[in-house]
């Protein structure tokens, strides 16, 4: 099942101005300035490249043997289920994947090391649920 990210008011606020200033930075580079054509380029590219990307495609897929963790365009993490440790409210180092401040923290093993990654979905307690059950699905005794 796929589980969108909450996302808060200050992303959302953060999304609109960084929208805001680079709409400003195109308008002033159509004046021909040359500075500002370079600062457009530049914002215009984290925009469409990091930005909107991670503002629209925040999700967490629960697939049948592994977590997906997708974050933007770049980000993607697949963690089998029998590597999980845990799944609790919380915030730590870590990778994030959350778009808000109401936080999971998932804990598992990849090549023999302990790690973190935080989540935050909408529906947080049917996410833990069926989380809970595909580990048990798949074998894994871990209590979280």
């Amino acid at each position: 099942m796929k589980y969108k990210s909450k996302i808060d008011w200050w992303f959302h606020l953060s999304v609109i101005v960084f929208c805001a200033f680079t709409a400003y930075t195109i308008y002033a580079a159509s004046l021909g300035n040359a500075t500002m054509l370079l600062a457009a380029i530049m914002f215009g590219l984290m925009f469409f490249l990091f930005l909107l990307p991670t503002y629209l495609f925040t999700y967490y897929v629960t697939g049948d043997s592994a977590l997906t963790v997708r974050s933007g365009l770049f980000t993607k993490k697949v963690i089998p289920y029998n590597m999980i440790v845990s799944c609790q409210p919380g915030s730590v180092t870590g990778d994030s994947a959350a778009l808000s401040r109401d936080r999971l923290v998932i804990t598992y093993f990849k090549n023999g090391k302990k790690k973190n990654i935080i989540v935050s979905p909408k529906d947080k307690f049917d996410f833990v649920t069926e989380l809970k059950l595909k580990q048990k699905e798949n074998g894994s005794d871990e209590e979280n």
